[in-house]
């Protein structure tokens, strides 16, 4: 919207009446009076004409840079899900859009190499505590000179072989999301859960009852809108003007006109030789919820701070080559 700038505005109807004095009366008003009248409206007239009130708003005058870019998070604020284990996906519990919190419960799989998995494990559970308690049992007979050295040797080799074993299994299963502490007691499952590692909102996904997933394919997306920021480009020839702190002004034209807030945060230090920009980081200086990823952005990067009051130019009305502007004023009763 265009905007006139208001560095003093005085809006008068002035009409002028030269009155004589009557003969043989002492007149002090001999000369010319001159009364200013305001251009004043009925109620009626307002309603007709549609009239309605706005106020003066602080604006920059300043010279800025014109920008483009979009909104933007930081790379640990969107996560790509994925299945730790091959299997069939058995139920689904969210949909795009839906927001969910860490730890959700967002699909649950099943297969029984799950089964075999977990039977490995506890084979080799087992087969290290035995090898724990003879490791043992050779060290005192090897102190009490009632054991060999080979014997030992052997034990405690097959000791650390079971030991680590055990480890990388027991790694895999939490990584699976199996619980330990349950399946060393004999509770084994054929199912996993997929869980939210953060609090976000499900952006894409790929899924359904029955499908065949494995380690490799991206089963949900999700985006955690905190911390959103504009990522603008700026062509090489202002490059010079930039410094951290300056203000950004900016719309969103997918949602609306309305203006948005920043500040220069980091200026990149590598330079596109095909679109002839370099990337400008910004910080925004209020969230909102209607922000989302991706979005387009139209941006001015403002030099200096110096504003003034301005007016839409609807406000203003061109009679005659003069400009005038209603104002609204309380009315004064006579008595």
């Amino acid at each position: 919207m265009k905007l006139i700038y208001i560095l003093f505005i005085l809006v008068l109807f002035t009409q002028c009446k030269k009155q004589e004095a009557p003969k043989n009366h002492h007149d002090h008003n001999k000369h010319s009076e001159h009364k200013n009248h305001d251009l004043a409206l009925t109620s009626e007239q307002i309603k007709t004409i549609g009239l309605t009130y706005g106020t003066f708003k602080s604006i920059k005058t300043s010279n800025y840079i014109k920008a483009s870019g979009q909104l933007d998070l930081p790379p640990n604020n969107v996560v790509a899900i994925h299945t730790p284990q091959a299997g069939f996906i058995e139920k689904s519990n969210y949909l795009v859009g839906d927001k969910v919190k860490k730890g959700t419960i967002l699909s649950t799989l099943a297969h029984p190499s799950y089964i075999q998995l977990q039977q490995n494990y506890l084979d080799t559970y087992s087969q290290f505590q035995l090898l724990t308690k003879q490791l043992s049992r050779e060290k005192e007979l090897k102190a009490e000179n009632a054991g060999t050295q080979k014997k030992l040797d052997e034990t405690e080799a097959n000791y650390f072989s079971a030991l680590s074993k055990k480890n990388a299994l027991e790694e895999q299963l939490k990584f699976m999301g199996i619980n330990i502490s349950a399946l060393q007691k004999g509770k084994i499952t054929s199912k996993i859960d997929i869980k939210s590692p953060i609090d976000g909102v499900i952006t894409h996904m790929n899924i359904h009852k029955g499908l065949y997933v494995k380690p490799e394919q991206e089963l949900f997306e999700l985006v955690d809108n905190d911390h959103m920021h504009i990522e603008l480009q700026v062509f090489e020839k202002d490059l010079f003007k930039l410094k951290k702190g300056q203000k950004i002004s900016f719309t969103l034209p997918s949602i609306s006109n309305k203006m948005y807030e920043a500040e220069v945060y980091l200026i990149g230090q590598s330079f596109d030789s095909e679109t002839k920009t370099v990337q400008v980081h910004g910080h925004l200086l209020k969230e909102n919820p209607q922000f989302m990823k991706g979005l387009f952005t139209d941006a001015k990067i403002w030099l200096d701070d110096e504003k003034v009051n301005a007016l839409p130019s609807e406000a203003v009305i061109q009679e005659e080559g003069k400009a005038y502007i209603f104002i609204k004023k309380p009315i004064a009763h006579k008595h």
